[in-house]
């Protein structure tokens, strides 16, 4: 699953007791931060599962899985996501730059009360330092919490509240396709780990809707939209065990824009993470996420404060 962290504006629950979901997983759940010679310690032994070979070209082949709980305000949000995925990792080596090199394979799945989205996709880490994935997705959306809203025009300025979305020119169920590509630069000094995700995602609606909200989002887009979203943090560890096991926190910038309906949106937010590097039972690597941050710039919104909880682990198959 992608691994950058979303969340979008709440809006008000008088007229629905459930509202749509527009939540992603942690952004820096998926990708281990570059770290220095001085500070890389030797890697404890790879778990070998059932499902775990190391060939003799010291390849490592295994499967993984894992399953978060998102929750949040502004807009509320509580989503299942899960992932499955295979990984070849190649032998660690003494070039920083071409340690911990790999290829994925997965699938993902997000569960909300505003849609369902199942997507497949391959990442492929060339360098310590970058990250790429394609990825496609299908969004059906129930037509409940979560329809698709009918807009005629992208001059739509009024805020998403649930009375504003319910003056929409019609609504209805209906199914989103996205193809993403998406670029990582990450890399770590110390306890400092900066990290930037750029997502370019072609978002095709089953429909003659000339514009309509796209819930995951919480943006208005044209029926064939093209949407940038660029996720920048500057992370510090300041607490971490021998075990490995510390807390992230640190500043992110998010900026969003629909090329073609030409919205725009930018947030400011304070991003954390505590993570486990140790067993705890089933669990390979649980842990905790949190966001809390403020939107500077949407037109649909007029501002406010937004965040997310969420608690997850991988586990080794």
């Amino acid at each position: 699953m992608a691994l950058a962290l979303g969340a979008a504006s709440t809006r008000s629950s008088a007229q629905s007791s459930a509202p749509p979901v527009a939540a992603a997983a942690p952004a820096a759940s998926r990708v281990q931060p570059v770290r220095s010679a001085a500070d890389r310690a030797p890697a404890p032994p790879p778990v070998i599962g059932p499902r775990t070979t190391i060939g003799a070209d010291g390849v490592r082949r295994y499967w993984m899985a894992d399953l978060y709980l998102v929750g949040g305000f502004n807009q509320l949000t509580l989503a299942l996501l899960a992932g499955f995925r295979h990984r070849w990792d190649q032998p660690r080596v003494d070039n920083l730059l071409l340690d911990n090199r790999r290829v994925e394979l997965g699938v993902e799945l997000n569960l909300n009360p505003g849609f369902l989205s199942a997507g497949a996709y391959v990442e492929w880490t060339p360098l310590q330092i970058l990250v790429l994935r394609a990825q496609t997705d299908v969004y059906g959306h129930w037509g409940i919490y979560g329809a698709i809203k009918r807009y005629e025009t992208a001059s739509v300025r009024e805020d998403w509240s649930d009375a504003a979305r319910d003056v929409c020119q019609g609504c209805r169920q209906g199914f989103v396709q996205r193809v993403m590509g998406r670029v990582v630069l990450q890399a770590q000094l110390g306890p400092i780990a900066v990290r930037n995700q750029t997502d370019v995602g072609f978002y095709a609606l089953h429909g003659d809707e000339p514009h309509y909200i796209l819930i995951e989002h919480d943006i208005l887009a044209a029926r064939r939209d093209v949407i940038v979203i660029d996720d920048a943090q500057i992370l510090v560890e300041p607490y971490r065990r021998p075990d490995k096991t510390g807390l992230y926190i640190g500043p992110m910038y998010s900026f969003a824009r629909t090329l073609l309906a030409g919205v725009q949106r930018q947030r400011v937010s304070l991003f954390s993470e505590w993570v486990f590097h140790r067993r705890l039972g089933p669990f390979a690597r649980p842990r905790a996420v949190g966001m809390a941050g403020y939107h500077l710039e949407d037109r649909n919104r007029g501002g406010g404060f937004i965040g997310v909880i969420g608690l997850g682990s991988e586990f080794d198959l």
